[in-house]
């Protein structure tokens, strides 16, 4: 099976959100045209580059792409004519998706394009929190008179979070601890080799309430982690 590779092109003046490939353009300018001179002149391409592009393709995929004989107009071959034929299934049911794609691309591209927008890499442990965050960042109302702001978060462990900030592949790093780890905690002991007073600035973000699920009635009397541990 052959593998398709998909490019895209940053240009002002695009007028579709079709993902175009040039063999296809050719195969359809020379069943259009009749010939290869008449699909250079409607692609706006050199006869030479046309005839050349063809048999190149022809030799990558080993199969006969056009036919034509002396005095007979250029035709597209079977293999030709069912290649031009998959492409059009593919563009008509894919059209939405692409679309959206182009769309998503567009928006993202638009942050780049943006002097006043600034982005900032966040790595963090999951929590929904972050999603919440994001959306409030890039809020007009919100953005303030340095533009808006656009969260790049890359969720992770906490303490991979808290390497890559060391590490500099971001500037913020999210992680879940115990609110007041106790020095022999186990929390303590991962994060102390991590974080260094003066290098880093911690600063509390969101509380999370972690709970027990019990049967109904609560039948053993779970009221806590210890109770839990306590009757096995």
């Amino acid at each position: 099976m052959h593998r398709i590779q998909l490019h895209y092109t940053l240009d002002r003046d695009a007028d579709d959100a079709l993902i175009r490939n040039p063999l296809l353009d050719m195969l359809q300018a020379v069943a259009q045209q009749g010939s290869i001179s008449g699909a250079a002149r409607a692609l706006d391409l050199s006869y030479r580059h046309v005839w050349g592009a063809l048999k190149r393709w022809e030799e990558q995929l080993g199969s006969e792409l056009i036919i034509w004989g002396k005095g007979q107009s250029a035709q597209l071959s079977e293999f030709g004519t069912k290649l031009l034929w998959a492409e059009r299934q593919a563009q008509a049911r894919l059209a939405p998706q692409i679309e959206a794609l182009r769309a998503d691309l567009e928006r993202a591209f638009a942050v780049a394009f943006d002097e006043h927008a600034h982005v900032l890499t966040l790595y963090a442990s999951h929590d929904d929190a972050l999603s919440v965050l994001r959306a409030f960042a890039t809020a007009p109302a919100h953005a303030g008179q340095g533009g808006a702001l656009h969260l790049d978060i890359r969720f992770t462990g906490s303490v991979d979070a808290i390497r890559a900030l060391n590490e500099g592949r971001c500037t913020i790093a999210g992680f879940h601890t115990l609110e007041e780890p106790g020095m022999d905690t186990l929390a303590a002991q991962t994060y102390r080799p991590l974080l260094q007073p003066g290098l880093h600035k911690v600063i509390g973000f969101a509380r999370r309430a972690q709970g027990l699920i019990v049967a109904r009635g609560n039948p053993l009397g779970l009221t806590s982690l210890a109770d839990v541990a306590r009757t096995g």
